[in-house]
């Protein structure tokens, strides 16, 4: 209601210091903003706010008469708020009117008031130097319900339902209903208040527009469902249910009466038992995170990951993952029921009758046992209490992604996994191949599938969208037939060129490619021989074709239980010059993606080192601790040592009075120079800026250092 002339003022209070100060502006023109960007507050004697404020309310007339406290000079404003006034999307206004003003004595009626409506008051304390109070605690005719009485809207399913259709060939439109086919959008609302709840109002808006509306009756402790006609099409569009949009229903949680949902989504089913059920009504309220049930929590996941997927913009998925998901189902089941029709697993396989939904899980009750949920107040992205990343893991690969860190190669210096050797020694933990804990390889793509639950990295990103708009055809569990099929699109030519660490051209220098065989018992085993499996020469420009498949003679790329062949070694000789470096197929999947499936090309930078330098360095004469680097740090730093020989190896973390607070090493290792690289994550956010110690323990040797952490 604001007009050109107007003037407005807002008043700033600091009640701990009895400070006090006004902006004032004036409105000139609409729309009209102002931001002053300072205002000194001066020092006031601040009135004592109004006390013992009560509400009574006459049943006849419907008048309100307040009552309060009165404290000798100045006088008392009243302001009210109607706890009707509410927003369109069903949020409170909290918008207080001043009532009265200039009141001397301790008692005010309010005769101006809706018999329909109910209220809330709050009273300032004026002094006669036009001071304000802090204002009254409010007093209030809302009504407070207990928290776990509740309405909820548990999914919006699609009627019909549509089986997917095994190994179909045109899975964007197979399963899926045809244009212009009469469809129901269904919602499923829950009331879990012990007295019936009738004639509760809804509405149905399409991308934000109401095209329906109406009552619903819901018995006390059940569900009823809510239909909205729709004619089916596959441009996608925003259906949102909402359940009593003017809050005229007092509920222990208000903000989970509204659903969105994506019209084109691939569906999700979750099936859960009984006590899982319950134990998620009971206590996910106190997370205070606006969910009171197993439907919020689940709810809360799709929405997250819907998000996750618009953001996952990288070169190959320019507007994102092109898919969102929905909630189709939540099937409540006995305790011990799962799995049903044949799943070999609770979780991974629920119901492989179910083929209706594109992605399935199961959460059995044997999942209480231990302390997996157990944490009920954390609203931390790390607590699965409040959310699971390993789920949205899990349904990637019943979407037929792949485990990222599944192309890591670890390695704790034995050589277990690399017994490449140069100069008489196994090259693990040395110049040539550093060890980050025990890992010389890190995926290149973290993020849903390589670790990260929290993002969806480039690489699951650009597969998702290979099959965006597609039903399942292989399995909508854990895993499909299907799992992985991309990782051999390769280009038909991948030329490298390569690069010292300055930018120099290797030039006619000689390549060894390892490849790495199956190591059995071992999800994605990996072993590379000292044997090189393939030998090129780059030429005078530093380039050199790898052909189609360097992985694998046999032409194809696996990535399973006992065998990963994902990721090839290679060994890099120029002159007395020697250097390593490891090639990812997710690179060459990447590329082939992008268009270039003939011919990929890279560049590679590759850490040479003269080997007659290290001869003299990779096998140590003595125990050393050096200085961590960089120092100070935060969060990433990095610790070298070397041990003369086979040793013990504890490398540990203390803070000022000598507590442990992180193993960085505990194993044996061989002799050699090793890197650790410590790195600081969630479960150490707790650590404060200041000084710590690290401690080398290995045969009878032991060094301190000291570090510090600048956060």
């Amino acid at each position: 209601g604001l007009q050109v002339g107007d003037l407005v003022s807002v008043r700033f209070t600091d009640g701990t210091n009895s400070e006090q100060g006004v902006l004032s502006s004036t409105v000139t023109g609409i729309p009209w903003l102002a931001f002053p960007q300072f205002l000194t507050l001066s020092q006031v004697s601040l009135p004592p706010k109004p006390e013992d404020v009560v509400l009574t309310r006459d049943s006849l007339s419907n008048n309100r008469t307040l009552s309060w406290t009165v404290t000798s000079g100045g006088n008392y404003s009243i302001y009210r708020r109607s706890i009707e006034d509410i927003s369109f999307s069903g949020q409170q206004r909290n918008l207080y009117i001043r009532i009265a003003e200039n009141l001397t004595s301790g008692s005010y009626t309010d005769v101006n008031t809706n018999p329909g409506e109910t209220y809330a008051y709050i009273i300032y304390n004026i002094s006669n130097t036009g001071v304000y109070s802090l204002h009254s605690s409010e007093v209030s005719e809302e009504v407070v319900v207990a928290p776990e009485h509740d309405l909820t809207i548990s999914y919006i399913a699609r009627i019909p339902r549509i089986d997917y259709v095994w190994n179909s060939q045109n899975p964007a439109v197979e399963g899926w209903p045809a244009i212009g086919q009469q469809v129901q959008w269904k919602a499923v609302v829950k009331n879990w208040f012990p007295e019936n709840k009738d004639s509760v109002k809804y509405y149905w808006l399409e991308d934000n527009s109401i095209v329906d509306s109406g009552f619903v009756n819901i018995a006390a402790g059940d569900t009823a469902w809510v239909y909205l006609d729709w004619v089916w099409t596959f441009d996608r569009h925003e259906i949102i249910f909402l359940l009593d949009p003017e809050n005229k229903i007092k509920e222990g949680e208000e903000e989970n009466n509204s659903l969105l949902i994506y019209s084109d989504a691939i569906s999700v089913g979750l099936y859960v038992e009984q006590s899982m059920y319950n134990y998620f009504y009971n206590f996910q309220r106190k997370l205070k995170a606006h969910s009171n049930c197993w439907e919020d929590w689940a709810q809360r996941h799709v929405k997250i990951w819907n998000e996750m997927l618009t953001d996952a913009v990288y070169p190959e998925s320019p507007d994102g993952v092109i898919d969102r998901v929905r909630l189709d189902k939540i099937t409540v089941v006995p305790d011990g029921a799962l799995p049903l029709a044949g799943g070999s697993y609770p979780t991974n396989m629920p119901n492989l009758a179910d083929r209706t939904v594109d992605l399935q899980w199961g959460f059995p009750s044997t999942l209480l046992g231990g302390s997996f949920y157990s944490n009920h107040t954390a609203v931390s992205m790390t607590n699965p209490f409040y959310f699971e990343g390993s789920l949205f893991h899990e349904l990637g690969h019943a979407r037929y992604l792949l485990d990222g860190y599944g192309f890591n190669v670890h390695d704790d210096g034995s050589g277990t996994t690399v017994a490449i050797t140069l100069i008489g020694q196994n090259i693990v933990g040395t110049p040539y191949m550093p060890l980050s804990g025990d890992v010389v390889h890190s995926n290149l793509y973290k993020g849903l599938m390589g670790g990260d639950y929290t993002i969806v990295d480039r690489y699951s990103a650009a597969a998702y969208n290979l099959i965006a708009g597609h039903r399942a055809i292989l399995g909508n569990y854990n895993s499909p037939g299907n799992i992985g099929v991309f990782i051999n699109d390769l280009p038909a030519q991948n030329i490298f060129q390569l690069k010292d660490k300055s930018g120099n051209l290797l030039s006619n220098a000689q390549v060894h490619i390892y490849q790495a065989k199956g190591k059995s018992g071992i999800w994605y085993g990996k072993y590379y021989d000292d044997e090189p499996d393939l030998a090129f020469s780059t030429d005078g420009d530093g380039k050199v074709n790898l052909g189609r498949c360097p992985f694998d003679d046999d032409g194809t790329v696996e990535h399973d239980y006992g065998k990963a062949n994902g990721v090839i070694i290679l060994k890099i000789i120029k002159g007395d010059w020697v250097g390593f470096g490891f090639v990812e197929v997710t690179q060459f999947n990447l590329q082939y993606w992008s268009g270039n499936t003939a011919i990929a090309n890279y560049e590679l930078e590759i850490n040479m080192i003269n080997v007659t330098d290290v001869e003299d360095d990779t096998q140590p004469t003595g125990y050393r601790l050096e200085q961590n680097y960089p120092n100070p740090f935060n969060p990433e730093t990095k610790i070298k040592f070397s041990i003369p020989n086979r040793s013990n190896v504890k490398l540990s973390l203390y803070n000022l009075i000598g507590e442990e607070i992180k193993v960085l090493v505990d194993k044996e290792l061989n002799g050699g120079v090793y890197e650790v690289e410590v790195r600081l994550n969630e479960q150490d956010a707790d650590l404060a800026s200041g000084i710590y110690f690290y401690t080398l323990r290995a045969s009878e040797f032991q060094q301190t250092r000291k570090m510090v952490l600048l956060k």
